[in-house]
């Protein structure tokens, strides 16, 4: 609906959408809507100022029929090819971190372990240099703590 309601012909413009097929499993529902969208998008695409940008997770798009318009060019940002180098790592790391900070993270074996640096960055922001360890080291327990302190589970 979103890509009825804001396309505008006479603008560039990029739309994202997150875990189009479902976030866990895959819903037919969401599949069939956009299967039933798939002209209007064929229109909207074709007028060459809009981007659609699309996630999915790996384990749904693997059911998912590749010839279906959602799937026109794939991008797999769990391969080698498009993983966070440590360069980049570090990068990333020395905007959210202090340098002595980053440079301890650094020489731990878990620095590059986890495909979501992004998100460890993030959250690691406020916290003390023992809990950006632990955060690290083990981010789904730390996290999972986390929410138990903050009374969400």
């Amino acid at each position: 609906m979103d890509l009825r309601n804001y396309f505008n012909p006479e603008r560039k413009q990029i739309f994202v959408f997150d875990d189009v097929y479902g976030k866990y499993m895959l819903e037919q529902q969401k599949k069939e809507t956009w299967y039933t969208l798939s002209n209007e998008l064929y229109t909207i695409l074709h007028k060459k100022t809009v981007k659609i940008v699309l996630s999915c997770r790996t384990h749904i798009f693997k059911q998912v029929k590749k010839d279906d318009i959602l799937c026109r060019n794939v991008c797999n940002m769990l391969s080698d090819e498009h993983l966070l180098t440590v360069d980049e790592r570090i990068l990333m790391v020395d905007k959210y971190l202090p340098a002595d900070v980053s440079a301890c993270l650094q020489l731990t074996d878990y620095f590059s372990k986890y495909d979501f640096s992004p998100l460890l960055c993030k959250l690691s922001s406020n916290i003390s240099s023992e809990d950006i360890n632990k955060l690290f080291s083990n981010p789904v327990d730390f996290i999972k703590l986390d929410l138990h302190y903050a009374g969400v589970e």
